[in-house]
Order: structure tokens, then sequence, then C-alpha cells
């Protein structure tokens, strides 16, 4: 019986070497580019208060706190990202917060034990041209933010609600609507 300790621990150990080694190459390979100059993308936009944006983050990845998801909003400047939403009960409730106008990023706990979690950006159909070309360069600014507090990050791009929610597109057709 111990044995099979003994090789899960094994096991879990290995595990835990290799994400140790994967974040260590992903750092280093971020500051060679930087050191380059050719990717400083957290020059790119700023978080409003930053800080508590981490700690939430935190909260959602440890279930220390009642929140398991966050929108990301741009403030009327455009130059930095703030918190517009906060919830729980998943996407569902977080979906309710997207706005078919804007370009925004939800981070979402995926399991009940918070270890994975998605990094969604919501491009509505109606956001402007200009708005989602301006917009275009943040989500790796974005991603690495997110990354410092939550490294089992998923991602994904979503234009509609039913897409976020992961319900068919036959589901949303009007004909389906009508009944209701």
């Amino acid at each position: 019986m111990s044995s099979s300790f003994d090789s899960l621990s094994n096991l879990e150990h290995q595990h835990a070497q290799l994400q140790r080694q994967h974040e260590k190459e992903a750092k280093e390979k971020r500051a060679a580019l930087e050191r380059r100059g050719t990717a400083s993308a957290a020059k790119l936009i700023d978080f409003v208060d930053a800080a508590a944006v981490s700690e939430l983050l935190v909260a959602i990845r440890d279930g220390s706190d009642e929140i398991d998801w966050i929108v990301f909003g741009y403030t009327a400047d455009k130059k930095s990202l703030t918190v517009v939403a906060k919830g729980s009960d998943g996407r569902r409730s977080a979906a309710e917060a997207l706005q078919d106008n804007a370009v925004m990023y939800v981070v979402v706990k995926n399991s009940s034990s918070g270890q994975r979690c998605t990094l969604c950006k919501w491009m509505g159909k109606q956001v402007k041209p200009l708005d989602r070309a301006s917009t275009g360069t943040h989500l790796a600014a974005v991603q690495e933010f997110v990354r410092s507090s939550i490294t089992a990050l998923d991602e994904a791009q979503y234009e509609t609600k039913n897409e976020f929610l992961g319900i068919a597109a036959a589901a949303s057709s009007p004909a389906h609507a009508a009944h209701a």
C-alpha cells in the first residue's frame, strides 16, 4: 500500500517540478524579449488599482472570497482597465455584465478548486472597428497581469453571450426564441 502512495507522491512531485520549469522558461523568454525591446506588453495598458485587482485574482484562485469571476472594462480614456463587475454563480452571472458595444476581459473560475481559470476576451458584436483595432494589442498585457496571480489559465475569445455560455448556435435561432 505504501508503494502506491510513494508513486503517487513522486508523480505529484514531478508535476510540480514540471510546472515550475514551465513558469521559469516563460519568465526567461519574457525577460529576453523585453531586453531586446520587442515585448513590453505590460506598458501598453494599465489597471486602475492594480494591487486590489491582484488581490481579487488571488481570491478567485484560492476560493478565499465569495467571488468566482471578474469583468474588466476600459476607462473612458481607453488607457486603463478597471473592474466593472465581479460576483459568483459562474459564467451565467458574468454574462449579464458583458456589453455588446464594449471590449471586456473576463476571468472566471473553471472548477470548485479554483486551480484552473479562464481568461476570456469579450469583443461585443457592436464594437466599432476603430475600437477593435486599438485594443488588439492589450490582450498580451492582460494575460501577463492575470498570470502573475493565476498561473493555470486557459484563454478564449467570444462575441456573443451564447458563445460565452457554451450554448449551441441553434439554440439562439429566432425559431427557438419564439418558443421560449
